[in-house]
């Protein structure tokens, strides 16, 4: 029996498996093996998961990932969704990412479907670009600290379809957030199973993450939260243990009206409208900032958000054209002071996890 077959045997089994299985299946997808059998059998395999289990799959899939340089000055987060996601409920992670823009930081979504309601087709009705080549995310990083990612435009094919199985997959979803092709240092990402946040912080971080929190709650921070959101975060080398409390108000997950509705709404919130909805970016981008270090604390960090939001954001800022073609800033110089976090020093500096080179 191959290596190949014994891989594919032991995922089919749907118990415990080696993670160097996983490696060599994945890796015959790209030397030509039998794709029907892999992919069979990594949709239906049920594997206990660990993170020396998603370390090997990210890192054959990272392996033959196109490379998305990101600017000296720029440390993106990646704030993602793992495994299944609700269509029901509007995606607040490409909220969150331009709030995050707005507020100093800098934001890099990958994996995004097309045929999602959020995604490209919310981007599509925002009137914001994504960025097809490795040039146009680092110069719309550069440009408005913010790059939209489409997985399967910078993964060759094989990674592409294994990103497809993971929308519908508990545990291939996982792989997502781990093989963002702008490696960012930061990540916030969502899960379903409260099982998987521990093995997913870990991973994030033996794969080079500075820093990383993985929650649990319908996959968000939620302001309407009527139980606790928990986690784990991935801090200094070491995994620790993470939790928001409850709300006393209402629960409101935002509901999805489709792409144009949704977008719609968060076109409101960014010219001030207050509610459910603003509060929940505003602690999912102030989540990102904290874990991005653009701010020393959550509770600083989501107040800044929720002061940003109180402004207008403009969408345009977030379309790169032309290309920029100047040289690469040495520290990011603001628009105007009433646009600046209150916390943030003068000079528009940032803390030294925000800057490269």
């Amino acid at each position: 029996m191959s290596t190949q077959d014994r891989s594919t045997d032991g995922l089919r089994s749907g118990g415990a498996f080696e993670p160097n299985e996983l490696a060599e299946l994945l890796e015959s997808l790209y030397a030509g093996g039998d794709a029907t059998s892999a992919f069979a059998a990594l949709e239906s395999a049920q594997p206990v998961v660990t993170a020396e289990l998603l370390v090997a799959g990210a890192s054959v899939l990272r392996r033959h990932a196109a490379e998305v340089r990101t600017p000296p000055n720029r440390a993106p987060v990646d704030i993602a969704v793992a495994g299944p996601r609700d269509e029901s409920l509007l995606d607040l992670t490409i909220g969150a990412a331009i709030l995050v823009a707005a507020c100093d930081g800098t934001a890099a979504q990958s994996g995004l479907l097309a045929d999602r309601t959020g995604g490209e087709a919310l981007l599509h009705a925002l009137g914001l670009p994504v960025q097809e080549t490795a040039q146009a995310a680092y110069d719309a990083l550069e440009r408005s600290g913010s790059a939209w990612l489409p997985g399967e435009r910078f993964h060759p094919g094989p990674t592409a379809r294994v990103l497809r199985l993971g929308a519908a997959s508990p545990w291939l979803g996982l792989l997502g957030p781990l093989v963002n092709p702008s490696a960012p240092s930061c990540h916030v990402v969502g899960v379903r199973d409260p099982a998987h946040t521990e093995p997913l912080a870990r991973a994030l971080g033996l794969l080079g993450a500075e820093s990383a929190l993985v929650l649990t709650y319908g996959g968000f921070l939620s302001s309407g939260a009527s139980t606790e959101t928990s986690g784990h975060r991935w801090v200094d080398g070491r995994v620790t243990s993470f939790s928001h409390p409850a709300s006393t108000r209402p629960v409101d997950l935002s509901p999805s009206g489709g792409a144009t509705v949704d977008a719609a709404r968060l076109e409101s919130v960014f010219e001030g409208l207050k509610g459910p909805l603003a509060d929940a970016l505003a602690l999912n981008a102030g989540a990102a900032l904290w874990i991005g270090g653009v701010l020393p604390t959550f509770a600083e960090a989501c107040r800044w958000a929720r002061s940003r939001l109180a402004q207008k954001v403009e969408l345009s800022d977030f379309c790169v054209d032309p290309p920029v073609t100047s040289p690469i800033r040495t520290s990011p110089v603001p628009d105007s002071t009433s646009r600046r976090s209150p916390h943030l020093p003068r000079g528009g500096t940032r803390r030294p996890r925000d800057r490269r080179g």
